[in-house]
């Protein structure tokens, strides 16, 4: 497969291992997404024009979303090839990323599992949650962001002070922290309403299921750890947040 050829000389280069080339593999092949899913042209024959465009533009944001997965996928090998994620790392982190979905099956898997003794070509394999083609480079990527923050985590931590949001990010993705990971700030309708506080703290406000969005009060320490202070959407405005703030300052 080229394109998996490409990206593993481009990142790992001859040293890859297998368990991580068979991933980049299992990531580049084709989605196999059918558009007969999506439209029917007979809709657009019979005046369905409304029920046939729907389809057509659910389907194109599908295959937008599975090109943007790819850009995710290539971005966190090149991280992993930089941060030196092993194999290991990469198959111990899939037991729990993307819940567990991708699995990597080895002779040493079908021993431990189901009592199998047999020689075996090792692969990668996942289950669906809804439709293959729009998950599996979703669950790739995840399975290396997890090993990726594995890594960090397994070194001694970085310690400094930070003066931006954008800086304290890069030191809790540095240190294997996921507070500022896309992924959970769009789950929770998480926004940074804030820059930095007083040199430790900053306002995020959320977006509960029901109800107006709400406010809440993060602290940090000199290793990016993110806590909340007090209760989590504990205030209904920004001003609410901050003059909290002011209270918690003087009560410590």
């Amino acid at each position: 497969m080229k394109r998996a050829d490409t990206l593993i000389q481009s990142t790992y280069g001859e040293s890859c291992p297998s368990a991580i080339r068979l991933l980049v593999e299992f990531a580049a092949q084709n989605s196999g997404i059918d558009p007969r899913n999506y439209f029917d042209p007979a809709d657009r024959a019979a005046g369905r024009r409304e029920v046939y465009n729907q389809g057509t533009i659910a389907y194109r944001q599908e295959v937008r979303s599975i090109g943007a997965d790819w850009k995710r996928f290539k971005l966190a090998l090149a991280t992993a090839a930089a941060e030196g994620v092993t194999e290991i790392q990469v198959i111990d982190e899939s037991r729990r990323a993307y819940s567990g979905r991708l699995e990597w099956i080895s002779k040493d898997y079908l021993r431990e599992k189901h009592g199998l003794n047999t020689d075996y070509a090792p692969r990668w394999e996942y289950t669906p949650g809804q439709y293959f083609p729009t998950e599996y480079r979703k669950a790739a990527a995840s399975v290396l962001e997890a090993a990726i923050r594995a890594a960090r985590q397994a070194r001694p931590p970085q310690v400094r002070k930070v003066e931006s949001i954008a800086a304290l990010k890069r030191l809790n993705e540095a240190n294997g922290g996921c507070w500022f990971d896309a992924g959970s700030m769009e789950f929770f309708g998480t926004r940074i309403e804030s820059d930095i506080i007083r040199g430790s703290f900053f306002i995020t406000s959320e977006q509960p299921p029901h109800g107006a969005r709400k406010y809440s009060i993060r602290s940090f320490d000199e290793q990016g750890s993110v806590e909340t202070v007090g209760n989590f959407c504990a205030f209904a405005s920004k001003e609410d947040a901050l003059a909290a703030l002011v209270e918690v300052e003087n009560a410590a």
